[in-house]
C-alpha cells in the first residue's frame, strides 16, 4: 500500500495538472499584476508551463488554500471568489462588500535580527512599508477594487507557522483606490501595448528583489527565448 504522503503528493499533481487544463480566458489575470511582463504574456497566452514546480512547493501553496477556505468559511458564499470579467482582465476576489475588496494572503512567519527581518516578522519592523515591500500585493487587490468601482481594497496576511493576522500585530493595509488608479492603469497600458505589438516583452523580474526568475514556471523557456535573439516573437 501506498503511504498517506505519497498520495497526497499524487493527488496535489493530479490536482495541477486539471487546473491547467480548464478553460482558459486570454485575458490578463489579477495573481499574476506586478510581476515580469513575459510572464504575463505567456500566462495570458496559455502557454504551457516549461518548469514543473516543486512537490515541496505545492505543499506550501496548498496550505495557503486551505487558510484561504478558513477565511472564507463564515463569509457570505456568494461574495467569495466570484468570477469578474472586465474587457481583456478576469479575477476572482477572495471577499468583497459594499465598500471594499479582501485579498487573503498566507506568508512564513521568517525571522527576524537586529539588520534583516523576512516573511510575517518583517511586517513587525518599525517603518514597514507594504507598498515598498509586497507592492505587486498591493497592485493586484486594488485593481480589482478599481474594476469593480470599489472605494478601497484591504490585504490581510495570515501567518502559516502561529496563525497571526497582520491586524494582531496592528498593521492594517487598507489602500484608497484613487491613490492607485494611475499605478493600475500603467500596468494596463504597458500590457496593451505589449500585447498589441505582437511581440514579446523583455525578461524583467520585478518581484522577490530580482529573483523572480529562479521561481517562474517559464524560466527553461525563458532561458531558450533569450538564447536565440530575445523578444522577436511570442
Amino acid at each position: 500500500m501506498e503511504h498517506p504522503v505519497e498520495l497526497f503528493d499524487k493527488w496535489l499533481v493530479n490536482k495541477q495538472v486539471k487546473d491547467q487544463a480548464k478553460p482558459y480566458h486570454g485575458k490578463w489575470r489579477a495573481f499574476m499584476l506586478g510581476k515580469c511582463y513575459r510572464a504575463q504574456y505567456w500566462v495570458r497566452q496559455h502557454k504551457a508551463p516549461s518548469d514543473a514546480i516543486p512537490i515541496e512547493v505545492m505543499r506550501i501553496f496548498e496550505i495557503g488554500h486551505v487558510l484561504h477556505r478558513a477565511m472564507q468559511a463564515p463569509l457570505v458564499p456568494e461574495q467569495c471568489e466570484q468570477e469578474f470579467e472586465f474587457d481583456d482582465f478576469v479575477f476572482h476576489p477572495d471577499y468583497f462588500d459594499d465598500e471594499c475588496v479582501y485579498d487573503f494572503k498566507s506568508i512564513k512567519v521568517g525571522f527576524k535580527t537586529k539588520k534583516f527581518a523576512t516573511g510575517f516578522s518583517k511586517m513587525k519592523v518599525e517603518g514597514f512599508d507594504i507598498a515598498k515591500e509586497y507592492r505587486y500585493n498591493v497592485l493586484q487587490v486594488m485593481a480589482e477594487a478599481y474594476f469593480m468601482k470599489k472605494v478601497k481594497g484591504e490585504l490581510i496576511y495570515v501567518c502559516k507557522d502561529n496563525g497571526q493576522t497582520n491586524i494582531d500585530i496592528g498593521r492594517h493595509f487598507v489602500f484608497n483606490t484613487f491613490d492607485w488608479e494611475a499605478e493600475v492603469l500603467k500596468e494596463f497600458a504597458i500590457l496593451r501595448a505589449w500585447w498589441g505589438s505582437e511581440k514579446l516583452p523583455p525578461a524583467l523580474p520585478r518581484i522577490y528583489n530580482g529573483a523572480e526568475c529562479k521561481y517562474c514556471m517559464y524560466r527553461s523557456k525563458c532561458k531558450e527565448v533569450e538564447f536565440n535573439g530575445g523578444n522577436n516573437g511570442v
